[in-house]
């Protein structure tokens, strides 16, 4: 089993492996006299009879008397579901990085961008700008 919260949900749903089972999840009875093949095996369990890592799960009941000589007995003891609630949405832009969009002027010189926040060391880029020639453009009348 994992770590799991005050808050998370666990359930067993069993399937019957024996006849007039009773189940066990760490020496805690969680249901006796169950009958082969009835409808509703799952069963809340209770935070205080489990643990994170290994559990002892068992079942104890008749052996099965196959119904049809081609019968096999189910071998599966079922499945463990566990609900846990979701993690606080927040808000994160670009995980956290910036992105950042600048326009020239047409004009060479010095570029400066200058980036603070809270609890971080202030920080500056230094960008060198080049004179371009600019490209005719068409345009429609």
């Amino acid at each position: 089993m994992p770590e799991i919260t005050n808050e998370s949900e666990v359930n067993l749903f069993t399937k019957s492996i024996a006849e007039n089972q009773s189940i066990y999840v760490n020496g805690h009875l969680l249901a006796s006299n169950v009958q082969r093949d009835a409808p509703n095996q799952s069963y809340r369990i209770d935070h205080k009879i489990i643990s994170a890592g290994k559990n002892d799960y068992a079942v104890v009941g008749k052996r099965f008397r196959k119904k049809q000589q081609w019968d096999e007995p189910n071998m599966d003891p079922g499945l463990v579901q566990i609900i846990s609630p979701s993690a606080q949405w927040k808000r994160s832009l670009f995980n956290g990085l910036a992105q950042v969009i600048v326009q020239s002027t047409k004009q060479s010189g010095e570029l400066i961008l200058k980036a603070n926040a809270k609890g971080l060391k202030q920080a500056e880029l230094k960008i060198q700008t080049k004179p371009v020639t600019l490209r005719s453009a068409l345009t429609s009348k």
